[in-house]
């Protein structure tokens, strides 16, 4: 379900600052993957739907970092396991905030 917002009520939804939405909307800053995790959770945007139509460039990158991640070695992986996990609490905790101040 896709929410509609004012630019102040989606940047305390999402703990986004407001100037930052702003900038982001007319194309002054590049927002971070996180920041963009964010703004699509609290608008209620799948984020696989906006990656479902992959490019062949994109195709061509998720080959290179799958074969890229099939060639690490043991101790590698498991620092990259410890990375993605230590991102996905950061995210999960993030989006609890977010849903904390919705109530």
């Amino acid at each position: 379900m896709f929410h509609k917002f004012s630019l102040e009520k989606l940047a305390g939804f999402s703990e986004v600052d407001y100037s930052t939405i702003n900038q982001i909307e007319n194309g002054k800053r590049t927002p971070k993957s996180y920041t963009l995790y964010k703004l699509f959770y609290t608008l209620g945007v799948d984020i696989t739907d906006i990656f479902s139509n992959e490019t062949e460039e994109q195709e061509q990158l998720t080959r290179i970092l799958t074969n890229k991640i099939k060639s690490l070695k043991a101790p590698q992986i498991k620092a990259l396991l410890e990375f993605l996990d230590t991102y996905e609490l950061k995210l999960k905790a993030s989006v609890g905030k977010a849903r904390a101040s919705r109530q």
